[in-house]
């Protein structure tokens, strides 16, 4: 039985990347892709563009979310003294959120989850800090003790998701192939934009256009 020398196996190598295999030879696992695009907000009165961000981006799909390419950390918010935060914290599935507390007041924080009412006494800092996990979708946290503080975390179906401050490009990496339906969350719109076939090793492009009660 002939051996291939080294350079000839990287030849071979060359050559199916050339013929745009999609495999990883040696390990039978299809390379990841990348999702990028552009959102544009078409503004009126009833939807201001102010009213529509920030805006998450994200895919799932019928099948079970992919595993991160690493332990995701967790996502803080923190109450400066003054206030919680960022305003809005998104994480994917199994991610913890992180609440810290820095200042010398007493919270005592609830949320809404499935019609259940949960609670969480934050004792007066600096540095204390405490973790927990949050179901998908939406949770509004509030402060019982400080009605006018609040903040909004989205628990996205995965880690393939990517958040928006502004108009403009966005990118969504480590995307296995495969069919997958595109959605978007804001405060002020939500909802699938279109389905999405993703090829091994593509950039895949799309452009989202949200304004006048509509995705396109």
């Amino acid at each position: 039985m002939r051996t291939r020398r080294p350079a000839e196996f990287l030849s071979l190598c060359l050559l199916v990347a050339s013929l745009g295999g999609c495999a990883w030879i040696g390990t039978g696992e299809r390379a990841p892709s990348r999702v990028e695009g552009r959102l544009d907000l078409a503004a009126d009165a009833q939807n201001p563009p102010a009213s529509l961000l920030p805006v998450v981006i994200y895919l799932d799909s019928d099948a079970p979310p992919p595993r991160p390419p690493a332990p995701p950390p967790a996502v803080r918010v923190q109450h400066d003294g003054e206030r919680f935060g960022p305003v809005l914290a998104v994480l994917g599935r199994g991610a913890r959120l992180e609440i810290q507390n820095e200042s010398e007041v007493h919270h005592r924080l609830f949320w809404l989850d499935t019609a259940l009412r949960h609670s969480l006494s934050i004792p007066p800092g600096p540095g204390f800090s405490v973790q927990i996990e949050l179901l998908e979708g939406v949770a509004r946290i509030y402060c019982e003790l400080h009605p006018e503080e609040h903040f909004t975390v989205f628990v996205a179906p995965s880690h393939l998701f990517s958040v928006l401050d502004a108009p403009g490009p966005f990118a969504i990496d480590a995307v296995p192939p495969g069919a997958w339906r595109l959605h978007l969350w804001s405060d002020g719109f939500e909802g699938e934009v279109r389905e999405i076939e993703v090829l091994a090793s593509e950039t895949h492009f799309e452009e989202v256009r949200l304004g006048r009660g509509l995705l396109r």
